[in-house]
């Protein structure tokens, strides 16, 4: 791709997520700066494409968001470039929590994982993460991860009541494994991306997944026959980060794209369309969301994040992960 200082290329996730990016963000940010905003579709491997982009020198891609696992490993890989955030003042309002201390990486929002499933299709309605393992279920459950099993262990950890930096435990590792194995097991189908999981839960070809809040509650509003479900155990909570890639010609545009897209308005847009917590402190979101965001009402404080040093520590875990879905 052809780079000038008046255009930016920021790859965006398949399906609902790349409609309400590019109406919230990259389309206000292209008309108040007068330049053009590019928004690729980003594949299963996006880790390795960046990496290969970098590798060759092609620097197809100039702001990336990521998940907090790929974010820390792009990080330790040298995939990203450092933040000046003296010169994102937008960066002032936002919760400390949410920008990375070494300076590589800022928050977007923040979104949850619930559970979600078809009337009429289970025999009873689902409440729990732990309904998941019900053996009627078995065969009828989508599942996603099929790369790496962080959300799924996640999930699991979830269920055992435990937080996932105990999984640097050996013993409580292997009993959680377990524990996935029996999850594993239970799956119907597998997902390919959001996307898929999306499109399977739409066409009725499995009863039950793990999706997010933001697109369960969009799909249902569009007239998707879904429930979603605030599981008794709570969501799994993440939140993904905008950084810099390494080498990008048109990093100044690049920042000035993450301090505006992390101010007040963008970020309410953003949130309130996106069924997510804004890492903005000045953002007031409507209150008649808020049950549809959180199951009720959350602030700062009450959100915990998956611990995902555990899983960037251990080094045979996605090698592990392929044996078990093969």
């Amino acid at each position: 791709m052809a780079h000038s200082r008046d255009r930016l290329s920021v790859p965006l996730q398949p399906g609902i997520a790349t409609e309400i990016f590019r109406r919230c963000l990259t389309e206000p940010f292209a008309k108040a700066f007068g330049v053009t905003v590019d928004t690729p579709a980003r594949s299963e491997h996006f880790l390795e494409d960046v990496q290969e982009d970098i590798k060759t020198g092609r620097h197809s891609y100039d702001v990336v968001e990521w998940p907090q696992h790929l974010f820390r490993k792009a990080k330790r890989a040298g995939m990203c470039m450092k933040l000046d955030y003296a010169r994102m003042p937008n960066l002032a309002d936002m919760h400390p929590r949410y920008l990375d201390p070494s300076a590589f990486g800022v928050g977007v929002f923040v979104y949850g994982m619930v559970p979600v499933y078809v009337p009429g299709m289970v025999p009873r309605p689902i409440t729990s993460w732990a309904d998941l393992w019900a053996p009627e279920l078995k065969g009828k459950i989508a599942l996603r991860d099929q790369i790496a099993p962080g959300q799924l262990m996640a999930i699991t950890c979830k269920v055992l009541g435990i937080g996932t930096e105990r999984l640097r435990d050996e013993k409580t590792f292997e009993r959680a494994w377990t524990k996935l194995t029996a999850l594993v097991a239970q799956a119907g189908l597998w997902a390919s991306s959001e996307g898929h999981v999306q499109e399977i839960i739409a066409s009725r070809h499995a009863a039950v997944s793990q999706q997010f809040i933001d697109v369960a509650q969009i799909q249902k509003d569009r007239g998707v026959e879904i429930e979603v479900v605030f599981p008794s155990e709570g969501p799994v909570w993440a939140y993904r980060s905008w950084t810099i890639v390494e080498g990008s010609r048109n990093a100044e545009l690049a920042r000035e794209f993450i301090n505006f897209v992390q101010g007040p308005g963008p970020q309410k847009d953003l949130a309130e369309s996106f069924f997510g917590h804004p890492t903005n402190r000045k953002v007031k979101l409507d209150e008649r969301l808020l049950p549809r965001i959180y199951g009720g009402r959350l602030t700062d404080a009450d959100l915990s994040f998956p611990d995902w040093d555990w899983y960037l520590d251990r080094s045979n875990v996605e090698e592990r992960w392929k044996r078990l879905i093969a």
